[in-house]
């Protein structure tokens, strides 16, 4: 599924040469959710079907790190689409939702990066 939605949001980008607000945090959501999959479903995979799959520990500290920034990802990915998605139905009610919508728009760039920035740095394991 998350396959098909970012190569149909890659193709609506392509031929459209934009993307609104929605799709760019789709696509986000649709990577953080590739990236959970393969770092936590592709080792079980192989195991399943008894391929010797060796890890090292950095190999197994670097799955799990990517697992953690994924996951909390996929989570302040989601709740920023539901946050955007609430500015969009009440904008037509008050000035102050269309101001913050706008700035959502204007920032969505810099919100991703601070997004992954927090995500990466809640992910450090301190034990």
């Amino acid at each position: 599924g998350n396959t098909v939605a970012l190569i149909f949001l890659l193709q609506v980008a392509h031929n459209e040469k934009k993307m609104m607000t929605n799709e760019v945090i789709l696509c986000s959501l649709a990577v953080s959710n590739l990236t959970l999959l393969f770092t936590l479903g592709l080792p079980h995979s192989l195991f399943v079907f008894t391929v010797k799959y060796f890890h090292t520990d950095l190999d197994c500290q670097v799955d799990l790190y990517l697992l953690r920034v994924s996951r909390v990802m996929a989570i302040g990915l989601t709740c920023l689409l539901s946050c955007f998605q609430c500015t969009v139905l009440a904008s037509s009610s008050h000035s102050w939702w269309t101001a913050l919508k706008a700035w959502i728009q204007r920032y969505l760039g810099w919100i991703i990066i601070f997004l992954v920035l927090t995500s990466m740095a809640s992910s450090i394991n301190s034990a």
